[in-house]
């Protein structure tokens, strides 16, 4: 046991609140509770788990806060999980229990220097010594899954880090061996006051995991920790050595006093040792015969310890089984969050049959709509294809005010077609505006471009939808000029028949003038000695070689002009014709 000079004296509650603005004194020097100072003689004041001041050597473990390694003594590491200087760093290294395979934080062995006096329940100590460190979670925390609400994942549920669960899923602070009274939960460590563990037991190791686990009704630990009977039989009675034992106590069974009638250790006989196997519950010896007492704030019901507070199978009172849904909360059977009940029955609060805390479906008048519970409140949603506008649901792929997205109002003659404002077949975007695609004004495709009228005659300028044209209100449409056939020299009779310069265009054919006939496409006058009358083919010359070959003009017949005193006759000249 190391020395408790000059050391100050500050109760559990005082040291866990003030430990940084403490001084103590030990061995001569001075250094502050709390706090990563060290002094040439490297003692440490601190209090101990059980209320006791103490000077040691070794610097107390979780008692120093940090941020890094350096701000912790020597032979201390930060733990940067929870912020204090421990042994270990937990996290990165965390500790293995060899009997059990189980990880867990590093913790005082009995004899280390660390460990004080731990009085007897009831039998003094200053204070309520505090069983564990804030963090002694931290070993598991590489295998901690979170909810998305911070709570934890285990299996398919979200629970809070409690009791039942500290830090981690199944770390039950409710199980610790012979821990009778209250137990909490802290920064996912299991910790109690010492005077939770059962009687006649106590917490040696200075870890909170291992719950009561010494017997200090025996010799070897008689009434505390640290407190060893002496002598060749040595004998504890009531957590005190003695001589021998009271009426009471009245039979020695390995070296400690005991009642057989209510020693649980000892229970009938010496050496008949109570166990149980329910949970939450401490062997008992009652007359002689072992049973059980269920602990702290268990109930017994039907052969098990429950917690009538959480328990659904006894919530309130044994046997009372919340229904499907239900679980037990402070005593009631109530619907899990965001659940509420209708008739008996969990329903979800989002149930759109039974929305927030209402036992009634919702309902909607909003036309493409269905009904819809959101957060507790009834309301609805747009039906497939159908978008929210202002309080309504639209097609956007077609309303033409609100084409694509809320409120693009399609203008200029537009449509919404799947989202898009466009026009209609036959016309075209002209400027922001539609226009058809038929008018004179904006032809097939053309915006501010007008179609010319003909360039001659009598008509109109026309849009087939694609291009420009002309319709004659009169004659015949040439090109792009309206013009008669029966006269146009041009296009005499047909487009594009053209008469030749001596020729023009009567009744839709290409004649000669009056006093000439056709001859091989040229017209040729009538009186030609070369093609008279209707011929195309010269006049005969006299063919006795007398005179020369005329056209008549008035019979319009080829003839002959003879010298005078001859005459044409015989298709010849001669002085005398034969009658």
């Amino acid at each position: 046991m190391k020395s408790r000079s000059s050391c100050w004296g500050l109760t559990d509650a005082a040291f866990a609140t003030t430990p940084r603005a403490m001084w103590g004194s030990c061995g001569g020097s001075r250094n502050r509770a709390g706090a990563a100072f060290v002094t040439s003689l490297r003692r440490y004041c601190a209090l101990s788990l059980f209320g006791l001041a103490a000077c040691q050597v070794t610097p107390p473990d979780g008692v120093f806060s940090c941020t890094s390694d350096a701000e912790c003594p020597r032979g201390l590491l930060c733990s940067v999980e929870v912020r204090v200087c421990r042994r270990i760093r937990e996290a990165q290294n965390p500790v293995t229990n060899d009997a059990t395979g189980a990880s867990g934080r590093a913790s005082a062995q009995p004899g280390d220097s660390s460990q004080v006096g731990v009085p007897l329940s009831g039998s003094g100590g200053s204070g309520v010594a505090v069983i564990g460190v804030a963090g002694n979670a931290a070993s598991a925390a590489a295998n901690v899954t979170l909810c998305a609400d911070g709570n934890l994942q285990c299996g398919t549920q979200c629970l809070p880090s409690d009791a039942q669960n500290c830090g981690r899923c199944g770390h039950n602070c409710t199980t610790l061996q012979h821990v009778t009274g209250a137990v909490s939960c802290s920064a996912g460590g299991c910790s109690f006051a010492r005077t939770s563990c059962a009687p006649g037991w106590a917490n040696c190791t200075n870890d909170p995991e291992t719950g009561c686990e010494t017997d200090v009704t025996v010799p070897a630990h008689c009434g505390r920790c640290d407190v060893q009977c002496s002598g060749t039989t040595p004998i504890c009675s009531s957590g005190t050595c003695s001589s021998g034992c009271p009426s009471h106590t009245p039979s020695l069974c390995e070296g400690a006093c005991v009642d057989p009638q209510t020693s649980a250790n000892h229970c009938g006989r010496c050496g008949n040792k109570c166990t149980t196997s329910v949970q939450h519950a401490e062997p008992t010896c009652a007359q002689g015969s072992c049973g059980f007492t269920c602990n702290g704030a268990f109930t017994e019901c039907s052969g098990a310890c429950v917690d009538l507070t959480t328990d659904s199978a006894n919530c309130g009172s044994c046997g009372t089984r919340c229904g499907t849904g239900k679980s037990c909360q402070a005593g009631q059977c109530q619907c899990a969050a965001k659940t509420h009940d209708c008739s008996g029955a969990c329903v979800k609060d989002d149930d759109v049959n039974s929305c927030g805390t209402s036992c009634s479906p919702c309902r909607t008048t909003v036309a493409h709509a269905t009904p819809a519970c959101s957060q507790g409140q009834c309301g609805f949603k747009c039906d497939a294809v159908y978008s929210l506008c202002g309080g309504t649901c639209i097609d956007t792929l077609s309303d033409p005010a609100n084409c694509g997205t809320c409120g693009n109002s399609c203008r200029g003659g537009k449509q919404c077609t799947l989202g898009l404002c466009t026009c209609t077949f036959g016309t075209h975007d002209c400027n922001g505006t539609c226009a058809s695609s038929t008018a004179i004004t904006s032809c097939g495709l053309a915006c501010n471009t007008t179609c010319p009228g003909p360039t001659s005659g009598s008509g109109m300028a026309t849009c087939d939808g694609f291009s420009c044209g002309v319709r004659c209100s009169s004659g015949t449409l040439c090109g792009k000029a309206c013009t008669d056939v029966n006269s146009d020299s041009s296009n005499c009779g047909s487009c594009g028949n053209v008469c030749s310069a001596d020729k023009t265009c009567r009744s839709g054919r290409c004649e000669c003038p009056t006093g000439k006939h056709d001859c091989n496409g040229v017209c040729a006058y009538d009186d030609s000695v070369d093609s008279c009358g209707t011929l195309c083919t010269p006049c005969s010359q006299p063919v006795n070689g007398v005179g020369y070959a005329v056209c008549d003009y008035v019979t319009l017949q080829c003839s002959a002009k003879c010298p005078d005193g001859l005459t044409y006759c015989n298709r010849g000249c001669y002085e005398f014709c034969a009658i």
